[in-house]
């Protein structure tokens, strides 16, 4: 019982610390983050409610099930070091506690951290399995299997994700470049099809060794020190990377099952939303410049030149996920104007008044409603 004290207490003190400096950081997506934290815990909830219906199309179940790993993976990613007590890993190792009990504290652990991406699915299958069982037995066994396959699915993959997210590296290309590249045949294959291929593509990733990429050349000057800085933190990229894919997996499965006139309304809702995430990697930006502005002045370029490459850089660097926002296909070209009117208007928010740049897209978005 103290060991599980200990290792509770370790994670609350790292969630405590993380909210914390989500909280008090400078990068632009830490703005609107607290306010979607409550959204986090509902968002499993809806999607288990998609994933569970066995009736629900291929194309639909493919994505919301993406969606729902992805964020099952970056939630426990982001707490893998108060879930593993990593930062007193060498007191924690010097305890006389047999490697059984250890085990057993850090899945209580586990299943206290993510509790919502591991019992949902699973209590949600018992509900299914035992609430209808004289129904599912008077039944062919094949139709009982047809039932409850989604739902079972889901957990078995949420644990594998889980356990990847603890132990293993990122799988970047089963999780995030697949499924990107995959998504318009979606709905060609059946569920378990899908599923399978899921599964064997996570376990064979981790087998195959990392592909590591080396870049041989990168421009002179500021962006040198800007794409350097991107690559010493690749965290915050990834973390803007996932968090567009769950936004725009979101929009497509609500855009698609809702009536064309709610679901146009929903489209400026998250091109909105859209514009200022990749809008505020200016602000990313402009912190590595104020962090190396000594250096900055000896250089022959003025502070307003300074600030100009500054912009041109994270407009340059939003390119790759406009694109992926373009292989979505989910905003139309209404949507596309109101998302590039308030990526302009956040970036001059930003170079105003960072403080409250969050003023200059909502007023953008107020006249663009009242236009429209």
């Amino acid at each position: 019982m103290h060991y599980w004290t200990f290792r509770l207490a370790i994670y609350q003190q790292h969630l405590e610390a993380w909210l914390n400096s989500i909280k008090q950081a400078a990068a632009g997506l830490v703005y609107l983050f607290p306010m979607a934290l409550p959204a986090l815990f509902l968002l499993p909830l809806l999607a288990l409610g998609i994933l569970a219906d066995a009736d629900t199309p291929t194309n639909q179940f493919g994505l919301t099930l993406w969606g729902f790993l992805l964020l099952t993976h970056s939630w426990v990613v982001l707490q893998k070091d108060g879930i593993l007590a990593t930062p007193n890993k060498y007191y924690d190792a010097s305890l006389p506690v047999s490697a059984t009990q250890r085990f057993v504290i850090t899945l209580l652990v586990t299943l206290y951290a993510a509790h919502i991406f591991i019992a949902g699915p699973v209590l949600l299958f018992l509900i299914m399995a035992l609430g209808n069982i004289e129904q599912l037995l008077s039944q062919p066994f094949t139709e009982s299997l047809y039932q409850l396959f989604p739902i079972a699915a889901v957990s078995l993959l949420a644990v594998q994700v889980i356990v990847l997210a603890l132990y293993r590296r990122y799988p970047l290309f089963s999780l995030i470049l697949a499924p990107l590249m995959l998504m318009p045949a979606m709905s060609v294959f059946s569920t378990p099809v899908l599923v399978g291929s899921w599964t064997v593509l996570l376990i064979t990733e981790q087998i195959l060794p990392p592909v590591k990429l080396r870049i041989r050349w990168l421009p002179a000057g500021m962006l040198r020190l800007f794409i350097t800085a991107d690559i010493a933190s690749p965290n915050k990229g990834m973390l803007r990377l996932i968090s567009l894919l769950i936004l725009l997996i979101c929009a497509q499965v609500f855009m698609q099952s809702v009536a064309p006139e709610a679901s146009n309304a929903a489209g400026y809702l998250f091109s909105f939303i859209v514009g200022i995430l990749l809008a505020s990697k200016l602000i990313d930006t402009l912190g590595v410049k104020a962090q190396y502005q000594h250096y900055l002045n000896t250089l022959p370029v003025s502070i307003p030149q300074q600030t100009a490459i500054a912009v041109a850089y994270s407009t340059l660097y939003c390119i790759p996920l406009l694109a992926t926002v373009t292989w979505f296909a989910t905003f139309h070209f209404a949507h596309w104007y109101v998302l590039a009117a308030i990526f302009t208007a956040t970036k001059a928010g930003i170079l105003l008044n960072r403080k409250y740049f969050l003023v200059f897209p909502c007023c953008t978005a107020l006249g663009l409603w009242w236009v429209m």
